[in-house]
């Protein structure tokens, strides 16, 4: 595997879907510079995976959230993280928002109010059951690209699900503020609409966290939630976005500040903490279990959470399903990185806070709550095949000159397809058995090829497939 490039997580986050604003002015492109085109977009969902990701960079109120649940039973939350919601006034459908979806790297733009209206009805259904959830985190990049009108009719959503009495804590995303991309579809243009800033992010969502935190960092949209006696929420702000109105592309890349970690320290001293955030605080797709032998390796956040034995944090961004480990000399911390809630097949991840534990588990959205049975497979169907897709143009592209590979093109884009749907909802070693009987069939191809991107891709997958990624528990 080629060692982590701290750099390409700029270009790879599978949210690049990128120049897709831009871009979308190139209507009458050549074909060729159109096939170029779909190849840089899709180029953002393997190599997010292949750049081995790195961490987050570190750079230099009082009133209580009620859950009502009976805090010796614990407390249950769900989370789901990178929505991507567009909202249905902002496109027309037309040949614009066509060529939109068409770059999104996976990502469904279509079907957002669906997926909304599916989790309130799966809340509602869990609240007969008694499994209701006591909160609703959301862990940024709550919109395609900040747009104000989507900000609202998310906020109309969470108003719903707290009206059933499951208390919903958003934080931003770094596709969700001052963004320069924000726009309307219309026919074959694209019209620039509101940005959300800092302050109207606080304000829209001032039910959602941020008028009932027990604590807000004044250098950022940080905040502190209190579930329990026991158990706070370090709700993180780790985006990279103007003060003033976004010109271009947001900020791919993360960090906390060292202003925000000064904060921190602060107000963290009398309960378990459990860290929330957008980005991740560890590097993902190195193997299991990363060590290192000197606490000086780690950086600024993660020394944090060592002095303060804070041994979990959980995440988004990435869109793929991942677990991971750093073990220190004498501390371990690990990270879950939830699967995004707009690519196939929708997850949720399901967290249950006791008194000395954390587990957590990936639950499915059950789109038949808002879909009938046939309406249900075909939208499985185009979720699956806009992932199948894009992973098909990045294999034909990356194969047009290869002439080694070249003949096996269609039997290679076919295994990957399978490869790349089971790693990003976290399944390789569940589907491993089918995987690696497909795998055979194109292993001997791969091996004769000089061309090291398929072969660190497979080392990649490979490197998931003995161990969960959509479970895990920890001892606090």
């Amino acid at each position: 595997m080629n060692p982590c490039v701290s750099g390409m997580i700029m270009v790879m986050e599978v949210g690049i879907m990128i120049k897709n604003v831009k871009n979308l002015n190139l209507l009458k492109a050549s074909n060729r510079n159109k096939r170029l085109h779909a190849i840089a977009q899709v180029l953002s969902i393997m190599s997010l995976a292949l750049a081995c990701v790195c961490p987050l960079q570190s750079v230099h109120a009082q009133s209580e959230i009620e859950f009502g649940m009976d805090q010796a039973d614990g407390v249950d939350i769900w989370l789901i993280t990178d929505i991507h919601y567009m909202a249905p006034s902002l496109t027309d459908g037309g040949q614009r928002f066509e060529i939109f979806q068409k770059q999104a790297a996976g990502m469904d733009y279509e079907y957002g109010p669906n997926r909304m209206e599916a989790l309130i009805k799966q809340i509602e259904t869990a609240q007969m059951d008694d499994e209701q959830p006591q909160a609703l985190i959301v862990a940024g990049d709550l919109t395609s690209n900040g747009e104000y009108q989507a900000m609202l009719d998310l906020a109309e959503y969470f108003g719903r699900i707290e009206a059933l009495g499951t208390e919903v804590l958003v934080i931003p995303g770094n596709h969700d503020i001052h963004n320069g991309w924000a726009v309307r579809f219309e026919e074959k243009k694209t019209i620039k609409v509101q940005q959300t800033s800092p302050a109207d992010f606080a304000e829209i969502f001032a039910d959602f966290g941020y008028g009932e935190a027990v604590a807000r960092d004044p250098e950022s949209l940080s905040y502190l939630a209190q579930v329990t006696d026991d158990w706070q929420l370090l709700m993180l702000d780790t985006n990279i976005y103007s003060e003033t109105k976004g010109q271009g592309q947001s900020e791919s890349q993360g960090r906390v500040k060292d202003e925000t970690i000064a904060w921190a320290e602060t107000v963290v001293k009398q309960a378990q903490v459990l860290p929330i955030m957008h980005h991740g605080a560890l590097s993902h797709f190195r193997g299991e279990v990363q060590e290192i032998q000197n606490d000086n390796e780690l950086d600024t956040f993660q020394q944090f959470l060592v002095a303060h034995r804070i041994p979990l944090t959980l995440a988004g961004h990435l869109h793929t399903q991942h677990i991971t480990s750093l073990q220190t000399p004498d501390f371990t911390l690990k990270e879950v990185i939830t699967t995004s809630f707009s690519i196939y097949p929708g997850k949720i991840g399901k967290i249950q806070l006791s008194t000395n534990s954390v587990n957590y588990q990936q639950i499915d959205l059950d789109m038949r709550f808002t879909f009938e049975a046939d309406e249900y497979d075909q939208y499985m169907t185009h979720l699956a095949d806009l992932h199948e897709n894009s992973t098909h143009l990045i294999i034909f592209d990356t194969l047009y000159n290869d002439q080694t590979l070249k003949p096996y093109t269609e039997e290679i884009s076919e295994v990957f397809e399978a490869l790349n749907l089971s790693f990003f909802k976290g399944s390789v070693s569940e589907d491993w058995a089918q995987l690696e009987v497909a795998l055979a069939g194109i292993d001997d191809h791969i091996a004769d090829s000089d061309y090291r991107f398929f072969n660190d891709y497979l080392e990649l997958i490979l490197s998931t497939k003995d161990y969960s990624q959509t479970q895990l528990g920890v001892d606090w």
